[in-house]
């Protein structure tokens, strides 16, 4: 079978599947005789005004009507045929715990009044057993009731995120669809760890702990306007008895040479206190592949590197949490991790005249070597006040110190063999510091029928870098630099939530940020200042059509800045004809992201987007045919745009399996106005995805799983790539009462996962051809002992800091 034909064939299963699962969502109970029942809501003896209140059948928890109470708390249930159901209490203007009671609309009747406090309900003669949906709208994201998956039963939270709609996982990072990048949380809290480190953290952490996964495309006006990143929260669940528990594992991949991991979680709750505690550490390595060929106007290069990249990491976690009163909670939190690379490469330049004659060979031998430490400290205090006002406070530190060596040994060779004579011998050091300090608190009051929510925080950051080249070819003149870098940032935002009535919601946010910062390169004497004060609106409409049907609009302002690395002027060679260099006056970017969402029957979500980024930084490799050097450098060259639509369904459609369709078509456009680049490119694209897990057994200890994804040619930060696609398969047993789980799984069958792209700079075209050794077989145990994982609170204020020093 061609590839074409194989497309074809694919988008033709993903159809199927899509609109197969529609059967059955809507059966409705066509029972004749039909009731009304009315009811009050009583929030600490006060009228709740402008609840939801979602009626579910008990027999499959098909939601049947969804109303809001009135201006004294009361809600009206028409047309109920005869039955059992249970009704869903949500509002998000007070700080309760949603509820579900049980009830017969047997006749009409009146529910005697439902008294609510702001802790989580424990009314007599109530059966609490809400069944939500598994996908559900709120105002600003989309909540993934991964409980409701039971197929994800013995598996680990990064199972949970490849069944998540919109998101995407590869073997080296978590990404949302149309998003540059993703930041990640667990219960509001920043996870600071990126690439191999976040992926291997979230392995390490069991499925049946997690209650949701939250996916926000566009972050409120809480949250740091900083990148043009989308947000995963996973919310775990809350311990229902006091107790201790702890789960084992180890893990064993091959992909061309080995890896193997393990990992250590341990969970102790008692009425007022929770500690935990988590270790993982991983050892191994990869062999990627990279193929580049250069057309220069008078030779042609075709470069090949082979690499062997071991690395080994071990993260580990600690903290408590404690409850002096039912309404106060405080936390304090350290999360730290030592890495270390070893990255050793033969890497061969075949330099060829206009006739494809070999004129001579390079080989540069080279190895790369560093380690790196970091840590975050964070403290938390809420504490929720008699009218329902909520205070929140963090402070947080973080620190990264890191070490790296880059030796290479070049050598050139005539076509027939012999030396040219020419040979360098180089070797460079790297030495980085990075400390932030934050703070931040939150204050949420409801007024009326809205809450207001007002904060303020303060970063302060500080980078030190270090770098020498010893070269005995004497290219780089400037040997040794000192790079010094700080950052201030103070911001304050107000966001205003409010139930409209007849199911309209809205909210609107402002933030505003003032920065300033000052760098400065010691050997050259080259030094940038900057500040600015920008202001980020945020704005969301949600309408509640019917039961089966919402309707959400929402728009942002963002602002992207650079990692401290970028603005490093000093030149770090990879080769004697290839080098990187920072640019110390690199500008941030700025972004309007707007979409139009509809979500139908809780199962099914289709949203329009638009996307403009101003003034977007991105490396240029800047080709010069008159030295034949390859600069690597960012630049503020280009003007950006998306548009596009995407569709996620998330169906069962037979008992025990469960399964995850995503199908997006964008259209992306570059403008550049840097001389030497193509003015324009534009390119129509898509994604399309499949995640299927299904249960084998009657006992549900057997699951099978099966994963595809497809990406159509793309442009994106200036290159054009190639379709790739990427197929797993896998399967997992649970044994003594499931508390064992075995893992196996194969991911990237075919090899498929081949990343392609090309460009052309002043003239000289480049295309490459990467394989970062995806294909691997995985084997992973866990044993769980105790009881269930206690939830964990914390939340951390210098989340955007974290992320521009994981990328620098």
């Amino acid at each position: 079978m061609n590839q074409k034909k194989a497309n074809r064939t694919i988008k033709w299963i993903l159809l199927l599947f899509m609109f197969s699962c529609h059967f059955g969502a809507f059966a409705q109970n066509s029972s004749a005789t039909q009731y009304v029942t009315m009811g009050t809501l009583l929030l600490e003896q006060r009228p709740l005004v402008g609840a939801m209140v979602q009626l579910h059948r008990t027999t499959d928890s098909v939601r049947v009507r969804t109303v809001f109470t009135d201006s004294i708390g009361q809600f009206t249930l028409v047309n109920i045929p005869v039955g059992a159901y249970f009704l869903v209490i949500q509002s998000s203007i007070q700080t309760f715990q949603p509820v579900a009671i049980q009830i017969e609309a047997t006749a009409n009747h009146i529910i005697p009044p439902i008294l609510l406090d702001n802790k989580v309900q424990q009314l007599n003669t109530v059966t609490v057993q809400a069944k939500k949906p598994i996908m559900e709208r709120k105002i600003d994201r989309i909540i993934f009731h991964t409980e409701q998956m039971q197929t994800l039963a013995g598996g680990t939270l990064l199972d949970v995120l490849t069944e998540t709609p919109g998101v995407r996982v590869n073997e080296h990072d978590i990404s949302l669809v149309a998003k540059s990048s993703v930041k990640v949380m667990i219960n509001d809290k920043i996870m600071y760890l990126s690439g191999q480190d976040l992926l291997n953290y979230l392995r390490s952490l069991p499925a049946e702990n997690i209650a949701s996964i939250e996916v926000i495309t566009m972050p409120p006006a809480q949250y740091d306007a900083a990148g043009n990143a989308g947000i995963i929260n996973i919310r775990t669940k809350r311990i229902k008895q006091d107790g201790w528990s702890a789960m084992l594992s180890t893990a064993y991949t091959q992909t061309t040479y080995v890896r193997g991991g393990t990992g250590l979680l341990l969970n102790y709750q008692t009425k007022k206190v929770a500690l935990y505690a988590n270790t993982s550490m991983s050892e191994g390595s990869k062999a990627p592949n990279y193929f580049t060929q250069l057309y220069y106007p008078k030779q042609t290069w075709d470069q090949l590197e082979h690499r062997k990249d071991r690395t080994g990491n071990f993260n580990y976690q600690a903290g408590i949490d404690y409850n002096p009163s039912p309404k106060t909670t405080m936390g304090l939190a350290y999360m730290g991790a030592h890495d270390r690379i070893d990255l050793r490469g033969v890497n061969t330049i075949l330099m060829k005249d206009l006739s494809a004659q070999l004129d001579s060979t390079i080989n540069t031998i080279s190895r790369a070597k560093g380690n790196s430490d970091n840590g975050s400290l964070n403290l938390s205090f809420k504490h929720t006040f008699p009218q329902s006002q909520r205070l929140t406070v963090n402070a947080d530190y973080f620190f990264q110190n890191s070490h790296k060596t880059n030796d290479y040994q070049t050598t050139n060779y005539l076509p027939g063999g012999n030396l040219t004579g020419t040979a360098n011998v180089s070797a460079a050091i790297g030495n980085q510091e990075i400390d932030v300090q934050a703070i931040n608190a939150d204050f949420e009051m409801p007024i009326g029928k809205a809450k207001l929510t007002i904060g303020a925080k303060a970063t302060f950051i500080q980078n030190r870098s270090m770098n020498e080249i010893d070269d005995s070819r004497n290219i780089q003149v400037i040997t040794k630099n000192q790079f010094t870098y700080k950052e201030n940032t103070q911001a304050a935002y107000l966001n205003y939530h409010q139930s409209i009535g007849k199911g309209w919601e809205l909210q609107a946010g402002l933030r505003g940020e003032y920065t300033r910062l000052d760098g400065y390169a010691v050997a050259i004497k080259e030094q940038v200042k900057q500040d600015y004060f920008k202001i980020f609106p945020t704005l969301y409409v949600v309408k509640t059509i019917n039961d089966d049907n919402v309707v959400a609009l929402n728009y942002g302002r963002r602002i992207d800045r650079p990692g401290y690395a970028l603005l490093n002027p000093f030149k770090w060679y990879s080769s004697a004809y290839s080098y990187s260099v920072g640019n110390p006056f690199l500008l941030p970017s700025f972004n309007h992201n707007a979409e139009l969402s509809y979500t139908f029957k809780s199962n099914y979500s289709l949203s329009l987007y638009f996307q403009e980024t101003e003034n977007k930084f991105s490396q240029i490799e800047n080709l010069r045919p008159d030295t034949n050097l390859i600069e690597l450098i960012y630049r503020n060259f280009l003007t950006s745009y998306s548009l596009g639509a995407n569709i996620s369904a998330v169906v069962v459609p037979v008992k025990g399996w469960n399964m995850t369709n995503n199908v997006s078509v964008y259209q992306n456009m570059d403008k550049s106005d840097l001389q030497g680049t193509i003015p324009r490119q534009s390119i129509l694209s898509a994604f399309l995805s499949t995640s299927n897990s299904i249960t084998l057994n009657k006992k549900k200890t057997l699951i099978a799983s099966l994963s595809y994804w497809y990406q159509f040619p793309e442009i994106s930060n200036y290159s054009k790539f190639e379709a790739y696609s990427n197929m797993n398969i896998g399967v997992r047993a649970l044994f003594l009462e499931k508390r064992l789980a075995v893992n196996i799984a194969v991911r990237d069958i075919f090899k498929t996962q081949q990343i392609k792209f090309s460009s052309i700079v002043n003239g000289v075209e480049k295309k490459n051809s990467n394989y970062y050794d995806a294909r691997s077989l995985g084997v992973t145990i866990s044993y769980k002992i105790g009881k269930k994982e206690a939830k964990r609170k914390q939340q951390n204020s210098n989340q955007d800091a974290i992320d521009r020093a994981a990328g620098s």
